[in-house]
C-alpha cells in the first residue's frame, strides 16, 4: 500500500510490483486504480482466497485488472507466509487468518506455532537477516509447500 501511495499518476502497465504475501481486499482495490501491470507474490494468503474471482463480478475491475503470479514456490514461500502468520499467532490466537491458513496449509500453522512456542520468533526479531535465515534455512527447505 505504501509504495502505491507514492506512485505519481501514470501507467503503470508495464510494471511489475513485488510483495511477499498474495494482495489482499485493499492491496487488490489499490492495485485496480493504480495501474500497476502485474504483481508477483510470494506466498498464498488463504484469509484472502477467491480474490482472483473479481474480474468475473466486475466490469470496471476486470478493466484494471492487475495480473497475479505466485505463488514463489520453496523456502522464500514458506518464509513469506509464516512470518505473518507467526505474528498474527502471537498477538491473537483465534485470528481468523490462523484458521483460514490452518483449513489450507496447517504444516504452516505448526511451524509457526513452533517458532512463537519456543521464542524463536522473538529472536529472530533481533537477528540481522542473514543470522535469523540460517537458523531458519533447514526448517524452510524440509517444509511442505502451500
Amino acid at each position: 500500500m505504501n509504495a502505491l501511495a507514492v506512485l505519481p499518476p501514470a501507467d503503470y502497465s508495464d510494471h511489475t510490483m513485488y510483495t511477499s504475501l498474495e494482495p489482499c481486499l485493499l492491496c487488490t482495490a489499490a492495485l485496480t486504480h493504480s495501474h500497476v501491470g502485474s504483481v508477483r507474490f510470494a506466498a498464498a494468503d488463504p484469509l484472502w482466497g477467491g480474490l482472483h474471482r473479481l474480474p468475473e463480478i466486475n466490469d470496471h475491475v476486470a478493466l484494471r485488472w492487475t495480473t497475479r503470479i505466485g505463488p514463489l514456490g520453496g523456502p522464500v514461500e514458506t518464509l513469506a507466509g509464516l512470518l505473518p502468520l507467526a505474528t498474527i499467532m502471537e498477538r491473537n490466537p483465534d485470528h481468523r487468518a490462523i484458521v483460514s491458513f490452518q483449513r489450507d496449509a496447517a504444516w504452516l500453522v505448526d511451524l509457526a506455532r513452533q517458532l512463537v512456542c519456543t521464542g524463536l520468533l522473538g529472536d529472530l526479531r533481533q537477528m540481522p537477516l542473514a543470522d535469523g535465515l540460517d537458523r531458519l534455512w533447514d526448517r524452510l527447505s524440509n517444509a511442505q509447500t502451500v
